[in-house]
Formats: structure tokens, C-alpha cells, sequence
């Protein structure tokens, strides 16, 4: 449930890229869900012609570990704020 659930949020970039390239939204998504499931990892948005390319054959490469320390920073921030809400509950209780 957890990780389906922080898997989805992954899903807002493909998303917010169709969107502002004025494409259908839920056919690039239900395309790339089937492409990546099918060990094509490297697949991404085309928004050029309003498909999907593969992204290492034209050498889109992002470094990984600016990406690893995001999602590991965004995580972090998101425990802290669960953590900072769990003692506001705590002291609701109390008072």
C-alpha cells in the first residue's frame, strides 16, 4: 500500500509534462505504465510528435544522483513534517 501509493507520486511529472505539452494526459501515462512494466525503463515523453521515445537512444541522460538526493531529501522532509504532526496530535489530547 505504502509503496504503490509513493510510487504514484512519480507519476505527477509525466503528467504535468503532457499536460503543458497539450497532449492526452491519460494515454501517454496508461503507454508509458505499459512500456516501463515491460522492462523498457528508458522510455519517456516525446512531446514533439505526442509519443513516447526512448530517451538513452536520443541521448537524454540525467545524472542519477541529483536525482537519488531530491527523492532522498523529499522523503526526509516528509518525515519531519509527520513526525512534527504526530506531537501536535499528541499535545491536542493532552490540553
Amino acid at each position: 500500500m505504502i509503496l504503490s501509493k509513493f510510487s504514484n507520486i512519480f507519476e505527477i511529472i509525466p503528467k504535468t509534462i503532457s499536460e503543458n505539452a497539450g497532449l492526452d494526459t491519460t494515454a501517454i501515462l496508461n503507454n508509458l505504465r505499459f512500456k516501463h512494466d515491460n522492462n523498457n525503463c528508458w522510455n519517456g515523453i516525446n512531446i514533439e510528435n505526442g509519443g513516447l521515445l526512448d530517451a538513452y537512444e536520443h541521448y537524454i541522460w540525467e545524472p542519477s544522483m541529483l536525482k537519488i538526493n531530491a527523492i532522498q531529501s523529499a522523503v526526509e522532509i516528509t518525515c519531519i513534517i509527520l513526525s512534527i504532526d504526530s506531537v501536535f496530535l499528541s499535545w491536542e489530547n493532552i490540553i
